[in-house]
């Protein structure tokens, strides 16, 4: 799936999305809040593909994962359950694969 359309599937699956960026392999915005940008690239520097990893962010937390050609992260509230976010991020890299 296109870039956006992730964000958008993203977007139903939790109401404590906050923001939520779309990067490709090179670190480039594909879709998204721009301003998580250097947090999602710093949260995956070194990380391998297939890779999920999360950290506070605000007042909730910050969670990113990766593929060998996307990254992706969300800004979450409080209330945002890490297994189903992590589970969440990394299905939507599945369906990011090919576009």
């Amino acid at each position: 799936m296109p870039a956006p359309i992730a964000l958008a599937y993203l977007a139903t699956l939790s109401a404590d999305l906050r923001a939520a960026v779309v990067l490709d392999a090179g670190g480039a915005i594909l879709a998204g809040d721009a301003a998580l940008e250097p947090h999602v690239a710093r949260l995956l520097a070194g990380a391998p593909p297939d890779a999920a990893r999360q950290t506070p962010y605000g007042d909730g937390a910050l969670f990113a994962a990766r593929s060998g050609a996307h990254a992706l992260g969300v800004a979450m509230g409080p209330q945002a359950l890490e297994a189903v976010v992590i589970h969440d991020l990394l299905a939507t890299l599945d369906d990011l694969r090919g576009w």
